[in-house]
């Protein structure tokens, strides 16, 4: 059974990366291992203005990725603040 795709405004998580590509997180105490990256982009590809650039804080990179602690996978659109190198759960559930 799916869940419906929910907003995350949680703090930081922590991030292994490989190549700059997500591999595994900690969130809310769980370790889960991506499974598959479906998609990336970065803040660049969304803002007009340099104003606006700089309103975000910089260069942000954002990733569809399946992750999971177990046999279940679950969707997760991961955000990275590049500049501060912090990761983040932006979003998590079944997109629509």
């Amino acid at each position: 059974m799916s869940r419906p795709l929910v907003k995350i405004d949680d703090g930081p998580i922590e991030m292994w990366a490989n190549q700059e590509q997500p591999v595994r997180f900690v969130w809310h105490g769980r370790l889960y291992t991506v499974r598959e990256v479906t998609d990336r982009w970065d803040s660049r590809r969304q803002v007009a203005t340099i104003a606006e650039y700089e309103r975000i804080g910089g260069r942000q990179e954002y990733w569809h990725v399946t992750a999971a602690p177990d046999d279940t996978t679950d969707h997760f659109y991961l955000r990275h603040d590049v500049g501060a190198d912090r990761w983040f759960v932006a979003y998590a559930g079944e997109p629509r």
